[in-house]
């Protein structure tokens, strides 16, 4: 009779064991997802920080490259947008980081223009993976005088004897001198 008792002992005993192995696994699987879960959270907060200054930059610069890339020195620059790298810290890298490996995050801006509108699109996500952004950002400003050429204009100015080149346009239509 007294082994018949220390038998169902133990098996009470295994039952609990059990029961607590599977509680701590779930407890571990919560913990794990939950650490996940603050990463996304936090990855998802400095993509947001970083794609409404992209947009302020798209906005100063009124949707033109060069005037955006003055913003982002490290920024890969290309002739309809630009490409800008940061690491695991969300601190900015060169495309020389980039490249040996150094880069977590990717911001890409694209321009683009349709009559006098400039669209922007701003998609911020992990380098190495073409899974969905974490953020992503259309913005638009109107740029009605905006001269659309190719070759160097030529205007006078007042008082001046010839005309001079414009060394470059600025969105609203002023030329510089």
């Amino acid at each position: 009779m007294e082994k018949n008792k220390s038998n169902l002992f133990l098996m009470e005993l295994m039952i609990c064991i059990l029961f607590f192995a599977l509680a701590s696994a779930v407890c571990i699987q919560m913990f794990a997802k939950a650490g996940r879960l603050s990463q996304s959270s936090v990855d998802e907060s400095h993509a947001v920080g970083c794609a409404q200054s992209a947009a302020s930059a798209f906005f100063s610069g009124m949707g033109e490259s060069e005037a955006i890339a003055g913003f982002y020195p490290y920024a890969d620059i290309s002739a309809d947008g630009l490409t800008q790298y940061y690491g695991a810290d969300w601190q900015e890298c060169s495309v020389k980081e980039y490249e040996a490996g150094n880069a977590a995050y990717r911001l890409e801006l694209t321009v683009s223009r349709e009559d006098s509108m400039v669209y922007g699109r701003i998609r911020i996500g992990s380098c190495g993976s073409d899974s969905a952004p974490i953020y992503e950002l259309t913005v638009r400003v109107h740029s009605p005088n905006r001269l659309e050429t190719s070759a160097p204009v030529s205007i006078r100015s007042r008082g001046a004897k010839t005309g001079k080149l414009i060394s470059r346009i600025i969105p609203e239509g002023r030329a510089v001198l």
